[in-house]
């Protein structure tokens, strides 16, 4: 957490929670939200007074015993997003969550058909979905950086949204974090299920 939010001025949690909640207003309640890529538990600790229930997953058994200290879930386990639904370890029922995030977890997908799949399964009618990306000059489609992060480009994103069943409600270009003293320029998404 130290390294992230310090030392590469890492701001996608608060900010992410922030565009969230311009949209639904500071005092609304999720019945349950699923933080998708949790790691450490940064975002989570930003919405958790927004929510009745919490769930976290991540593909990492260190950064859930992590965020179980941070005790803000109600739920955490291990899921892999790259793989499809049915594989992908997601506890629970389907179309249960009112709010699903995944803040600086696209970076490491260049693909994100599996994991809006995983979302759309996820996701209830008219339920939220708020994720960062980092922004690609390149308007195709995604590439694959030095940092071996990927990029991805606001028309590519906002046409996978579309193919699962996902409207954009709103994008945020911003610096997310530093890599090498150099800001690092994202997009943060708001997107609906419809």
């Amino acid at each position: 957490d130290e390294a992230l939010v310090e030392r590469l001025n890492y701001t996608v949690p608060a900010k992410l929670a922030a565009l969230i909640r311009g949209h639904v207003g500071p005092g609304h309640k999720f019945f349950t939200a699923v933080d998708l890529g949790c790691g450490t538990g940064l975002f989570g600790a930003e919405i958790a007074g927004n929510c009745f229930r919490l769930e976290g997953y991540d593909i990492s058994d260190s950064m859930l015993a992590r965020a179980a200290a941070k005790k803000i879930y109600n739920h955490l386990g291990r899921a892999d997003l790259s793989l499809p639904p049915e594989q992908s370890g997601l506890f629970g029922q389907p179309r249960r969550a009112d709010l699903v995030s995944a803040a600086d977890v696209m970076m490491y997908l260049g693909d994100l058909k599996a994991a809006f799949a995983n979302v759309a399964a996820l996701i209830k009618p008219d339920g939220l979905f708020a994720f960062s990306v980092e922004k690609s000059a390149d308007d195709t489609g995604f590439e694959l950086r030095p940092s071996l992060r990927y990029a991805h480009s606001e028309t590519h994103v906002a046409s996978e949204l579309h193919a699962h069943g996902l409207e954009t409600m709103a994008t945020e270009e911003t610096v997310i974090r530093t890599d090498a003293g150099e800001p690092i320029t994202g997009l943060l998404f708001l997107a609906r299920r419809g």
